[in-house]
């Protein structure tokens, strides 16, 4: 057989806003999206990393999220196999990154509510040793 003979390549279309007007509108966007971002961002109060503790619950959020992962897929599995069906591929390895992920960043939140202080307390910083420490509305420090 003969091969097909090429075609030409269609011509070339305009998009609506690709213009210098299209381009200084999704520069604007962009702008504006990168400032909200940016306030967004600076208005939140980050605490620094509880080393120990931190670590601690980031890790085991991480084990397990990933066990939960494993769990299910053995579970979708062993139910496959009992209504006598073709069990599922093997999923992707990267969903246990993702999952880890996930679940380090959990850990790291209810840890975060686990050491947040009680009501009437409040961090305040030595000026001259630039220690941290606690004080109470009722003047007791700790």
């Amino acid at each position: 057989p003969a091969p097909a003979p090429n075609r030409a390549a269609p011509p070339a279309t305009t998009v609506p806003g690709s213009g210098l007007g299209g381009a200084l509108a999704r520069g604007l966007g962009m702008g504006m999206a990168m400032n909200m971002t940016n306030r967004f961002l600076d208005s939140l109060k980050w605490r620094p990393f509880e080393w120990p503790s931190d670590f601690v619950a980031t890790s085991l959020g991480a084990a397990a999220a990933c066990g939960a992962l494993v769990a299910k897929r053995r579970f979708t599995q062993a139910r496959a196999l009992a209504r006598f069906i073709a069990p599922p591929p093997a999923p992707p390895m990267h969903s246990y990154l993702l999952a880890g992920a996930g679940g380090g960043f959990a850990g790291m939140m209810v840890n975060s509510y686990r050491i947040a202080l009680p009501s009437g307390w409040e961090r305040v910083v030595d000026p001259g040793s630039g220690q941290t420490y606690y004080a109470h509305q009722s003047g007791a420090t700790q």
